[in-house]
């Protein structure tokens, strides 16, 4: 892919409008970097964790903060947690849960 896993790769694009398969504008050449794919080791143990945004989310957009549990060969019979943030920032929209659980949100 273009995205490496070991470094950040520095690339370069035109683009170009093209109108009735005719080009009618070029852009000079643009450089940017394609930042580094994160990757994360496997968890060993049973743990929690929160999967956040992996690019900006600007104001007036939604984004999804999703909520996961790695039991590892135990059985989840419940969970609760709490997720705080300040609300002149941001504001609480929704939830959703798998159909394996029975949702309950306040």
């Amino acid at each position: 892919g273009m995205f490496s896993t070991s470094a950040d790769v520095d690339a370069s694009a035109v683009v170009q409008l093209s109108y009735a398969g005719v080009s009618v504008a070029t852009s000079p050449s643009m450089l940017f970097t394609l930042k580094q794919k994160v990757t994360h080791t496997p968890p060993v143990a049973a743990n929690i964790y929160i999967t956040l945004p992996t690019a900006p989310v600007y104001v007036g957009e939604s984004f999804t903060l999703t909520i996961k549990a790695n039991t590892g060969t135990s059985e989840l019979y419940v969970s609760n947690h709490a997720v705080n943030f300040n609300s002149a920032y941001l504001e609480y929209v929704s939830f959703s849960t798998s159909a394996v659980f029975l949702a309950s949100a306040n």
